[in-house]
């Protein structure tokens, strides 16, 4: 049963029925533990996060919340970050305060981090730094984590290490662990890792020329043997189980490899502890002897992820899950007022955009003013790349159809968004940003695409080259619609074929809706335009083009043509009414009289 927000009274409803905590968290229990919240930009997302993690942490539901967010920016503004509570001991894990560190431990800092060798920049970076002692960085993890009850941290912290949810329960020493995603950005980035040959040799060369007592340097050597030495066949039956290495090995281990190959030495010891936990079809030894693996993610707490257009079994199958639920999968949030619009034309593409870009900003600057003479606020959104290119040439065509005023600008962290002259163009990919809620128009200059070798890495990264089966992604239909399948029809029957469209919606179309969801168009009444060849995934387009030609004519646009003619014409009648002849008009013009004497009367 399908179920439409499609007014104010009816989103009130909503938030009171589902926004608060207890409410989703008994939800959470009677879907064992694993669910996603699907719920559009502007419905509530956020603040309900902050009642979930407050409720969690007073009522001792679990010893530990877990907030992963795509950026810093959205975790400085949860509510426990801003006023974090005396009695409850909650952590937002920082990276390296980069400001802090100056230019030459940044410089230093930036080689030892390209390498993997974070223990041995602790241990000479750091403690030489004469602010070592306020700083919090170096021991924010370990031991200063046990007791916390709440911590914040980016997803980027998940993508670098799979295990990193485990290693946060042991060292708060939680027993039970509810984990909250907002937005689920990490799941477009690659599970695969390589280890080089070539680090593998010098990595057994250091652990072979060390004097240390650690009987447990024997079996990595051994392992690493192990490794060097099988082949693809072998990698993928092959027992391995790294034995644990105290830090303190680690950093040894860093500095004898550093001394004895300089810069040519990369600690590899993280790579080979999670080898084991590997997915068998992704292990591979390459021409090059390299080692090729994927690990998923290891959630293994409860989860909830907020999301405005994942699918869940999208989700599933990328973090591994045995099943996860996703209740309000039949709820679309629309506002009645809102128009959205869509031209669904090549044209917005990368490799067509530069050549057409001539028409298509012509047609956007005579809407961008027509929208502001209607006393309206526009945001603009453009692939990164043709920003610069879209400002320089917005703000020539402004002035010259007769907005003068007005210029179109990026935003920074001094822009001042109360400046009704400002015109903001953001690029795709933005996200959290919450600047935009009042304007009323959001028109996205170019489109936002992605090649087959992406949805491809993202589809199959856990599979070994002999697992992967060959996708594509096509183009057909009026409007016309991008989907991707299999390549081979005998192929049609994997899962590789059914889950394609919905990572292709996932890399593409949920990239733009985030864009221009910063102006909040499913609970306000507003204006959007999209450049896509795609379908929106949950709601039908006011009015759809299938070229520029057809949206300038709805929005009643001139070619640049047809407004050059007007305003000759317009000019030329003021003269001619001023008592000027033709003669007299065409030189004061400088045109041809015979120009004149086409729009004399």
């Amino acid at each position: 049963m399908r179920h439409s927000i499609a007014n104010p009274s009816q989103l009130r409803a909503f938030r009171q029925s589902w926004g608060e905590a207890p409410t989703l968290l008994a939800l959470l229990k009677q879907y064992a533990g694993n669910m996603i919240v699907k719920w559009a930009i502007g419905v509530g997302k956020s603040h309900t996060i902050d009642r979930i993690i407050e409720f969690v942490a007073t009522h001792f539901l679990y010893d530990l919340v877990i907030l992963l967010a795509p950026t810093k920016k959205i975790i400085r503004e949860r509510a426990y970050v801003k006023n974090p509570p005396d009695d409850i001991k909650v952590v937002v894990l920082k990276p390296r305060p980069v400001k802090q560190c100056g230019k030459l431990l940044n410089q230093q800092w930036k080689q030892y981090e390209s390498k993997g060798l974070g223990l041995l920049g602790r241990n000479e970076i750091c403690k030489s730094c004469p602010k070592y002692q306020s700083c919090f960085w170096p021991d924010q993890y370990g031991k200063k984590l046990e007791g916390t009850r709440v911590i914040f941290a980016t997803q980027a912290h998940l993508e670098r290490s799979p295990v990193f949810l485990q290693q946060l329960k042991k060292w708060t020493k939680a027993t039970t662990v509810l984990t909250i995603i907002d937005e689920d950005n990490f799941l477009m980035k690659s599970f695969s890792r390589v280890i080089h040959r070539l680090d593998i040799e010098r990595f057994i060369q250091v652990i072979a020329n060390l004097s240390i007592e650690a009987s447990n340097l024997k079996n990595w050597e051994k392992n690493c043997t192990h490794l060097l030495s099988s082949t693809t066949s072998d990698l993928r039956t092959l027992q391995l189980k790294m034995p644990s290495m105290s830090p303190k090995v680690a950093a040894k281990i860093q500095k004898t490899g550093s001394l004895m190959f300089g810069v040519k030495f990369k600690y590899i010891g993280y790579d080979l502890s999670i080898f084991p936990f590997s997915t068998i079809r992704s292990r591979e030894r390459l021409d090059s002897g390299d080692i090729s693996f994927a690990v998923h993610p290891f959630i293994k707490t409860d989860l909830m992820v907020f999301s405005g257009t994942g699918y869940d079994e999208f989700i599933r199958y990328r973090l591994r899950l045995p099943d996860i639920a996703s209740p309000f999968e039949n709820y679309t949030f629309t506002h009645p007022e809102t128009k959205w619009f869509n031209i669904a034309s090549r044209l917005g593409a990368r490799v067509y955009f530069k050549n057409n870009s001539t028409q298509i900003l012509d047609f956007f600057a005579q809407l961008i003013i027509k929208r502001i003479n209607q006393g309206k606020r526009v945001l603009l959104i453009a692939k990164k790349i043709f920003i610069p290119l879209c400002i320089k040439e917005l703000n020539d065509r402004l002035p010259h159809f007769g907005l003068d005023r007005h210029r179109v600008e990026t935003v920074d962290k001094k822009t001042k968004l109360s400046d009704v002259t400002l015109i903001p163009i953001i690029n795709y990919g933005v996200i959290g940003i919450n600047k935009f809620e009042d304007f009323d128009c959001a028109f996205c200059l170019t489109g936002y695409y992605i090649n087959t070798e992406i949805i491809d890495t993202i589809l199959q990264d856990i599979y070994a080259t002999d697992f992967k089966i060959p996708v594509k992604i096509s183009a057909e239909g009026l409007p016309l619609r991008r989907t991707a399948h299999v390549e081979h029809y005998k192929d049609r029957f994997y899962n590789i074929n059914y889950l394609a469209p919905m990572a292709l919606n996932q890399l593409e179309m949920d990239v733009v809706l985030q864009a221009v969801g910063r102006i909040r168009p499913y609970t306000k009444p507003r204006e959007v335009i999209t450049f896509q060849c795609n379908a929106h995934p949950q709601i039908e387009y006011t009015k759809e083009f299938i070229c520029i030609d057809e949206a300038r004519n709805y929005f009643n646009i001139s070619t640049r043509r047809e407004f050059e003619g007007s305003r000759r014409l317009k000019e030329i009648q003021n003269l001619k009414e001023s008592g000027l002849t033709q003669k007299q008009i065409a030189e004061r013009m400088g045109i041809s009289e015979r120009t004149v004497q086409r729009y004399w009367k």
